[in-house]
């Protein structure tokens, strides 16, 4: 891997809270994660695969912006295979509102934290079933928001699925994978977004 692999850029992000920015990560080679560091320290991860087209929404909060003034920003691909590139480096100044002389006469306060409730209710799985499907739902800061990622994990691979306008992202698991479990053995189940997981360890029956 090398930078003249990656196409990355990033916008603020102020429709709902002025703390929030998109990373735009675009044409990487092969499936890996998104690290940002700040200061030199790893303020960020997030699973990423080929060919999906990725827009990551991170806050001023996961960052780690808690004092007005400049940070240095990394933002590094790491390769599920260990490769690591740097993709782009560059220095990101968080300052009050009236330093940017728009005629605000508020501060610019660094947002709260977002309160995040993930529910992954325990499913049954059939080996002779047509199909499995998980559902995980989302609340973010109490409230149902369409299109968060949720990162599912079955029986040791990585899935992913977006949430719909009532927070609830899906995931079908299809004959074909269920066939190949072997009855009673336990397959392992999760899901996992903003930090929180649940898991399960889940018996396979006929």
């Amino acid at each position: 891997l090398t930078k003249s692999d990656f196409s990355f850029d990033y916008n603020t992000y102020c429709e709902e809270n002025m703390g929030d920015f998109i990373f735009w990560l675009n044409k990487y080679p092969c499936d890996g994660e998104l690290l940002i560091y700040v200061d030199g320290e790893k303020k960020y991860s997030n699973p990423l695969y080929y060919d999906d087209e990725e827009s990551v929404d991170v806050s001023d909060y996961e960052l780690g912006f808690n004092e007005y003034r400049s940070y240095d920003i990394v933002a590094t691909f790491k390769a599920f295979t260990g490769e690591e590139v740097k993709i782009s480096s560059f220095k990101l100044t968080y300052a009050k509102e009236e330093d940017f002389d728009d005629g605000w006469d508020d501060y610019y306060e660094p947002p709260a934290k977002k309160k995040v409730k993930l529910t992954f209710k325990k499913v049954n799985i059939k080996k002779s079933a047509k199909k499995l499907v998980l559902k995980a739902t989302v609340k973010l800061n109490n409230k149902y928001k369409k299109g968060l990622k949720v990162v599912f994990k079955f029986n040791g691979k990585k899935y992913t699925a977006k949430t719909d306008k009532k927070g609830v992202a899906k995931l079908t698991i299809q004959k074909k994978v269920l066939k190949k479990l072997k009855k009673g053995k336990k397959v392992k189940v999760q899901a996992s977004y903003g930090g929180k997981t649940v898991k399960y360890s889940i018996k396979v029956k006929k």
